[in-house]
């Protein structure tokens, strides 16, 4: 079928299979309110943080197939070094997370004074939390915008078509 299927095993721990198949929307399946793939919407350099490797993959995969560049982090430390060696246009944050959480990194990142991050990059809260007081706790936390999981394709576009490109290096 042209896919791929990989494993990643850990003695002790378990075994995760990743399976991808590239299964091809027809063209009149597509639904007005849902974009996309809009090759109007500019490349955005992305970085997903997510702490799950399965939806990470799928994330990505998602968003680079929507023609945007993206790197990954495990939790919010991993994006601060991230965001400290690369630049970036926006940064999709997963809430919460261990070692450090989306909120805390978001707080660190915009109340950085060291010059190492862009405390204006748009941030986007990727989270299953949907309640109406979480997206004002996030908004608090200095989050842009939320999109909830599992995401819509079309809120997805929707978002990050408001998104501008940056010149940085």
């Amino acid at each position: 079928m042209g896919g791929t299927l990989t494993f990643e095993s850990t003695l002790g721990t378990g075994t995760t299979a990743y399976l991808m198949l590239p299964f091809r929307r027809r063209e009149y399946s597509r639904l007005p309110d849902q974009p996309g793939t809009d090759s109007a919407m500019p490349s955005l350099r992305i970085l997903l943080v997510e702490d799950d490797a399965t939806s990470r993959m799928a994330e990505m995969e998602i968003l680079k197939r929507m023609g945007h560049s993206v790197r990954t982090a495990c939790n919010g430390i991993e994006a601060l070094k991230s965001m400290r060696l690369n630049t970036f246009d926006c940064v999709l944050m997963d809430v919460q997370m261990e070692v450090m959480d989306g909120l805390e990194a978001t707080r660190k990142i915009r109340t950085d004074v060291s010059r190492f991050f862009d405390p204006t990059i748009p941030i986007v809260a990727m989270t299953a939390y949907a309640m109406s007081s979480d997206r004002e706790r996030f908004m608090m936390a200095g989050m842009d915008d939320y999109i909830s999981k599992p995401f819509d394709l079309g809120n997805l576009a929707k978002v990050l078509g408001g998104i501008e490109v940056t010149d940085g290096k």
